[in-house]
């Protein structure tokens, strides 16, 4: 019983220090996103018809960074801050992406039936 809780106590010392880390790197994180998604929010983007809105999907998928952080995310299990630090750069593009993608499925536009994505 007394070597279980020693080896709790130890655990939770020894992690303290990158637990304090992880929390500073979602804190960072959450803040990026947070600050994407505010500024994903456009003036005019109510007014968007279904073609623009496909023009703009296409215009994101197509963004050199966003295209290099898919390609070498799926090509590759990276992790720690070198993924964190790379999706941060991209949180802009796909927070704008999820933002007229929803307009479009609230548009029922035909480029997004049945696909869930554009074509």
């Amino acid at each position: 019983m007394k070597a279980a809780a020693l080896s709790c106590l130890l655990l939770t010392l020894f992690s303290a220090p990158a637990h304090a880390q992880a929390n500073a790197a979602d804190t960072q994180v959450m803040q990026a996103l947070t600050a994407a998604q505010a500024a994903a929010r456009r003036p005019g983007d109510e007014s968007l018809g279904c073609e623009a809105l496909e023009a703009e999907t296409r215009s994101i998928a197509g963004t050199p960074a966003l295209r290099s952080f898919l390609s070498q995310s799926a090509a590759q299990g990276r992790q720690g801050s070198q993924q964190a630090a790379e999706m941060m750069s991209v949180l802009p593009h796909l927070a704008r992406s999820q933002r007229v993608i929803g307009l479009a499925r609230a548009r029922n536009c035909p480029w997004l039936q049945g696909a869930g994505a554009p074509r």
